[in-house]
């Protein structure tokens, strides 16, 4: 080989060699070292085990049926958690029924395994109620069987309402009953309670109907108290009993425009129709119709003639002055002399009231003779005695009563049936003393004679 061939071989190798080295020297760099990088492999190891280690949460309440939301999410307790180390858990007790949480919200890191108890304590009652009607109960509406939930030592208000159930019949609580244990109490709709504990509350209905009442003529009349007038609707209990009382108003100059009988549903109109002021308890829904008469302002006093020992004198009836105001007012009818000693006297409206004033001779006892016919209600007569009055009630038929002027007593000497016998004491007159006074009711009239005696 030539000096010049053996040199041109070692500079190609050298170029070769040049280019090797460096190639082989990066790829070293990424070749792992067999003592170096397996204690590190180990050291990542057991730093990944840290990180991963899982503990358990266990989370409970001392009330049955509690929850809590753990890191936002709800959980019925109790509850076991797995939770990774050094987690941080934040829990947020809820109610629970009639409990509300002691804690507030509990916030934690799990370091090991935990166990957590939530305390509660007792801030509501529960309040059962049951209402056949309706009930406002704190200003909302109850009915039927409700659970209510109300913190202790509130106040739960029961006000009633009324449910129409159609064809004037209609269903409203009236009392209310509380149970707490041995402890029962009952108190009238509208009331206001305290919440003590746990309660049973049961309302107590009342059938209700609806009546419809007609007063013509603008005539003020009361019911139960109350004045009302024309067209009114009103509803009652039933089996409450209705007081209605007619009034008058003036018409013109010489008449009132007055009450003188009540028809409706129920009522009997040879009675109430005559009445002005009736009585009757509630059956069912009804109408009912004030009759309105026109009675004079003023009744004259009439002249006529009685026996005195058997001959005529003469003697005066008078417009009653005892009556009540109202029922003065409702007078309505005539009252005549008609000869022979004998008078008639015939209500148009409720009843006609005379007071008879005796002739002026001494006399000491009268014989009163009695032809009467129904009225509505029973006739009335009676002698004005220095301290008290003595008469009878009397229906119809031909009647003959004495009376005694001074102390003696009277009787009946003849009765064609029933007769009921007063005797009282006045606190103020309602007559002059021998005066004789008489009520005659609508629908019925009388005749009457008087005999006075020495």
């Amino acid at each position: 080989m030539s000096r010049n061939a053996s040199k041109g071989i070692k500079k190609a190798l050298f170029l070769i060699l040049a280019l090797l080295i460096p190639i082989m020297l990066l790829a070293s760099l990424h070749q792992p070292s067999l003592t170096t990088d397996k204690p590190r492999a180990e050291k990542i190891d057991m730093a990944h085990r840290s990180r991963e280690e899982v503990y358990f949460l266990v989370i409970y309440a001392d009330v049955p049926n509690a929850s809590a939301l753990i890191n936002r999410t709800l959980y019925v307790l109790p509850v076991s958690i797995a939770v990774k180390s050094n987690s941080r858990v934040v829990i947020e007790p809820q109610p629970a029924g009639p409990y509300e949480p002691s804690n507030g919200t509990v916030v934690l890191t799990v370091l090991g395994n935990t166990t957590v108890r939530l305390a509660y304590r007792r801030a509501y009652a529960v309040v059962e109620v049951e209402a056949v009607a309706p009930v406002i109960v704190n200003g909302s509406p109850v009915k039927g069987t409700v659970t209510l939930k109300a913190r202790l030592n509130s106040t739960l208000s029961f006000n009633s309402t009324l449910v129409d159930l159609g064809n004037g019949t209609a269903l409203r609580g009236v009392a209310v009953r509380v149970e707490r244990g041995s402890v029962v109490e009952e108190f009238p709709l509208n009331v206001t309670v305290v919440v003590q504990g746990d309660s049973r509350v049961t309302i107590k209905a009342r059938r209700l109907y609806l009546l419809r009442f007609t007063v013509p003529l603008n005539v003020t009349v009361a019911v139960n108290g109350t004045a009302r007038r024309g067209e009114f609707a009103l509803w009652w209990p039933s089996g409450a009993v209705v007081e209605l009382s007619g009034g008058c108003v003036e018409y013109n100059d010489t008449h009132n425009a007055c009450v003188a009988g009540w028809f409706g549903t129920g009522l009997r109109p040879d009675f109430e129709g005559n009445a002005p002021s009736i009585a009757f308890r509630v059956a069912g829904p009804g109408n009912y119709t004030a009759r309105v008469v026109f009675a004079k302002k003023k009744f004259p006093v009439v002249t006529g003639m009685a026996y005195y020992g058997g001959r005529l004198v003469e003697v005066k009836v008078y417009p009653a002055r005892s009556i009540a105001p109202n029922w003065r007012a409702a007078m309505a009818g005539t009252y005549e002399y008609v000869g022979d000693g004998w008078w008639h006297v015939v209500p148009t409206g409720a009843f006609v009231a005379v007071d008879i004033k005796p002739p002026e001779v001494n006399w000491s006892r009268v014989i009163v003779y009695i032809r009467a016919t129904k009225g509505w209600s029973d006739h009335y007569i009676e002698l004005n005695l220095e301290d008290r009055a003595e008469g009878w009630w009397f229906k119809e038929g031909e009647f003959v009563f004495e009376f005694v002027r001074g102390k003696g007593r009277g009787q009946v000497l003849k009765s064609p049936g029933p007769y009921t016998c007063d005797v009282w004491t006045h606190l103020a007159p309602v007559a002059e003393l021998g005066w004789i006074s008489m009520d005659v009711f609508g629908g019925g009239e009388v005749w009457l004679k008087l005999e006075y005696y020495p």
